[in-house]
């Protein structure tokens, strides 16, 4: 089996300082690095609405020191860029089942390209040194299988899809998805309604309803059981004389027929009070229900408010950075200030990037946290 030469990379985040540290590689090989849109939004902090936007949000990306950039954008297909390159791709549509794992389906169908098909000798390396072309082409294949299968892992990457890929991307075509709203949502949330929402949206509440629904069948059965009955009954025919068909009298009969059971040792009672009792105690679960749902949505809401406050004060941060790191360099320039103080600025400013990027990211979980608990459905 064909080896491959990885690395390890780790992020560790404490209070609001992030350190991201690997081994040796890391310092020797290309960084790659696969957003979707609405996270590429939330990286850059604007609206992402054509693909010249999205292209122009992972140049800011490029500019940190990641070589390639692979935005992935629903239906939209993908977008790969580098500091000088832009490439588009996408499969025809397909039928969605499952978004779990497509991204890592997608990123996994690029690295298998990029490392299957090498660059030769006199081919262009599109500044990266990999194929990146068809690793965007391959991705987007991967990605458009990995949707249609109803499990989070790839059982199968054959046949795949027919893809397309841009080396051009008109860049003022619009995103067929809804706006991207990379800013953040600082309105005031209404509690109650979040909380209306999940009782509603819920597939766990709606599996209980129809289990509500059964115990009240139940009863409502057991009840009628205990009623008179009323039926009607129709019949006729030929009666005939000495065994000899043909010589006998025509009839026909009417019934109305009433069945009540009087004493049945009292078991339709006991059935009756057995469906009452599995529905007083399927309403108290279903209130239980209720309040479990009420406190998860408080939780998520009050998490994600927390994230958006310590977002404020990371932006703050790292606009402060920005601005120290600007005045550092006219000083430099000026000889005020030593070429080591000046690094010292410019490493301040990068760990201030790289914790607003962090909380931003941890924003977009919270967001999603939030999402969970009032079961609003997933694009």
């Amino acid at each position: 089996m064909e080896q491959f030469r990885g690395t390890t990379i780790l992020s560790v985040r404490r209070g609001s300082s992030v350190v991201i540290g690997g081994d040796g590689q890391v310092s020797m090989g290309n960084t790659v690095m696969k957003p979707n849109a609405e996270e590429l939004a939330f990286i850059v902090g604007r609206n992402l609405k054509t693909i010249g936007d999205v292209i122009e949000a992972a140049r800011e990306v490029n500019a940190f020191g990641v070589d390639v950039v692979l935005a992935s954008l629903g239906g939209d297909g993908m977008v790969a860029v580098t500091k000088d390159h832009a490439w588009s791709a996408r499969t025809a549509p397909v039928k969605v089942i499952n978004t779990v794992g497509a991204g890592d389906a997608t990123l996994a169908g690029f690295l298998a390209a990029v490392v299957s098909n090498p660059i030769q000798p006199g081919e262009d390396d599109f500044g990266v040194g990999f194929n990146v072309p068809m690793g965007v082409k391959t991705a987007v294949q991967w990605g458009a299988i990995a949707v249609t299968q109803p499990t989070s892992g790839l059982t199968a990457v054959e046949p795949l899809p027919e893809s397309t890929i841009n080396y051009s991307p008109a860049l003022d075509t619009a995103l067929d998805d809804a706006v991207i709203d990379g800013e953040l949502a600082r309105t005031a949330r209404d509690l109650e309604q979040l909380r209306s929402l999940a009782l509603t949206q819920r597939p766990d509440v709606g599996q209980f309803e129809g289990n509500v629904k059964s115990v009240e069948s139940r009863l409502a059965i057991a009840r009628a059981a205990r009623l008179p009955s009323l039926g009607l009954a129709v019949d006729g025919g030929t009666q005939g004389e000495k065994y000899e068909f043909g010589r006998g009298r025509n009839y026909a009969t009417v019934s109305l027929l009433l069945n009540w059971t009087l004493f049945d040792g009292g078991a339709r009672r006991a059935e009756e009070r057995e469906a009452k009792l599995a529905l007083r105690q399927i309403e108290t679960q279903r209130l239980q229900l209720a309040q479990q749902i009420a406190l998860e949505v408080q939780q998520a809401l009050d998490r994600l408010q927390t994230s958006e406050a310590s977002l404020q004060v990371a932006e703050a941060r790292a606009a402060a950075a920005r601005a120290a790191f600007r005045i550092a360099g006219r000083k430099r320039d000026e000889g005020v200030i030593s070429q080591v103080e000046f690094l010292d600025a410019r490493t301040s400013l990068t760990a201030a990037e790289l914790n607003l990027s962090a909380v931003r990211f941890e924003l977009l979980a919270r967001q999603a946290d939030l999402d969970y608990a009032t079961g609003a459905p997933r694009s």
